[in-house]
């Protein structure tokens, strides 16, 4: 429920936006700016969260939660003394910074630029904390507390833009996740020391930590593995930038957060559960165990994501009509996002596919082979989306990524195989049938379709189709989870 609550939210706040601000130049840079910055929080923050849980857990599990969260303290006063530094250096660096000359850079909105870059420096603390935070909160099972927090983020941005937007323009962006990062730590505070009894406990010497100092070193490991496609979404605003299209960069990031949302609301919400179990597994049954764990979870996210995003696919106009185009969001601008997304969508299951596996390395204490994996990654993707783009423009630079993330999910799948002996049981036949599944329904949704001048009803109707079908056939060639559910449902109406 609260997934789906921050699933429409987060689709209304870009309508919102998209509506408020179009898509043009300034649009571009502020995307721009903002995409490095939360680049630069995924791969130095999220890696230090993915790689501290298993720390934490251990230690909740062994010596009780106080103790567990005093070293998260610890791990948070150290995070504030170098975030302090960065924003210091950053803001004495803009000092000496030639603003004019910078004008040639971004060919417009110099002073916008040091705004955003100054005031995105000085809430790097929060941003990241915000990473660490829900990590831990994880680590007790407080599953939904991202996703309240990420609720929350959409609200403010959208309030924001409806009572400030006509008057400070783009501006109102960067005040509005300045406002939300700060409700949001506070609020994650309260559920982590507040509403659990943990006292907070300040650490005498921050700096002798053998733990933490394996954390830090596994941040470039961990920085080109579980986060590399959103490396790969920068650049791919580089490229996009290159091309010197107005308009292009914010396609881009249009279709990247549509596609994000998926990724964060349906994706990490499953791999996030999945990971904390693998990790509690490993340590009470053992490698075995968890595998068996990776083979459930593989079913179980292709079961909901092959459909929904094949489908989101052959829709991607009517879907990004009702989600973006109002305002200054126009005709043309759906038509220019649409091309990227169709894309970005179908790369959502390798994606997911790829996230799980990297984060059975991290449980097995083995970071260099996604690592290696990552470099690779990006490195390819990087230089075939340079050369597609020359051929196919955005469509070539989404393209690309399509195909490095395909070659590199198969990659890591076979070096799981050989490494740690990894058996592929009760994967295929479901994969088989979801994949049998879809493909009738896209049949049938092409032979059913309907192309009404209203997308809302164009999307409603086919969706339908298209949903029951599937679950209709799946239903007939019995796979295993959709029987389960339905058991469970007519267990619960029973009991009723």
């Amino acid at each position: 429920g609260l997934s789906l609550l921050s699933k429409v939210l987060g689709l209304f706040r870009e309508g919102v936006i998209a509506g408020y601000f179009g898509i043009t130049a300034e649009t571009d840079l502020y995307f721009f700016i903002y995409s490095v910055f939360t680049t630069l929080i995924a791969i130095s923050i999220t890696p230090i969260a993915t790689s501290y849980l298993p720390i934490f857990v251990f230690k909740r599990e062994q010596l009780g939660e106080q103790v567990a969260v005093n070293h998260f303290t610890k791990l948070l006063q150290q995070f504030f003394v170098i975030s302090f530094f960065i924003a210091l250096s950053v803001n004495v660096i803009l000092c000496f910074i030639d603003i004019p000359s910078l004008g040639n850079t971004w060919q417009m909105g110099n002073k916008d630029a040091i705004f955003y870059i100054r005031l995105f420096s000085l809430i790097f603390f929060l941003g990241g904390s915000i990473q660490i935070f829900s990590s831990v909160l994880n680590g007790v099972k407080q599953y939904g507390k991202f996703q309240i927090a990420t609720t929350l983020q959409n609200v403010v941005v959208i309030i924001f833009v409806l009572l400030f937007g006509k008057h400070l323009g783009v501006r109102t962006l960067v005040l509005a996740v300045t406002v939300a990062y700060l409700l949001q730590f506070i609020y994650m505070s309260v559920e982590l020391y507040g509403k659990r009894g943990n006292r907070i406990v300040l650490s005498g010497d921050i700096i002798h930590d053998k733990e933490l100092s394996s954390v830090y070193k596994s941040i470039i490991p961990v920085a080109f593995g579980a986060e590399s496609y959103l490396l790969c979404l920068t650049i791919d605003k580089a490229i996009g930038k290159s091309l010197g299209i107005e308009g292009a960069v914010s396609a881009l990031n249009y279709a990247g957060l549509l596609y994000g949302l998926v990724n964060t609301v349906i994706i990490m919400a499953v791999v996030t559960v999945y990971y904390t179990e693998f990790t509690s597994v490993n340590i009470k049954k053992g490698e075995k165990y968890v595998l068996e764990m990776l083979n459930d979870a593989i079913v179980s996210i292709s079961f909901i994501l092959v459909p929904l995003v094949v489908f989101l696919s052959f829709n991607a106009e009517d879907f990004i009509t009702i989600v973006l185009k109002r305002g200054k969001f126009t005709e043309q601008s759906v038509l220019f996002t649409a091309l990227p997304f169709t894309i970005y969508i179908l790369n959502s299951p390798i994606y997911a596919i790829r996230s799980l596996i990297i984060r059975i390395f991290y449980v097995f204490k083995n970071v260099k082979i996604p690592m290696y994996n990552g470099i690779a990654y990006v490195f390819c993707s990087m230089i075939l989306g340079l050369v597609f783009s020359k051929i196919w423009g955005l469509w070539g630079i989404t393209l690309a990524a399509l195909l490095v993330s395909s070659v590199s999910c198969l990659f890591l799948f076979l070096v799981l195989k050989k490494r740690f002996l990894y058996e592929v049981k009760g994967v295929y036949t479901p994969l088989l049938k979801i994949i049998a599944a879809v493909i009738v329904s896209l049949l049938s949704g092409v032979i059913f379709s309907i192309n009404l001048n209203s997308s809302w009803v164009n999307l409603g109707v086919n969706g339908v189709v298209f949903m029951s079908v599937y679950l209709v056939i799946l239903y007939f060639l019995r796979f295993e989870k959709l029987t389960f559910l339905l058991d469970r449902v007519k267990s619960k109406l029973r009991n009723k």
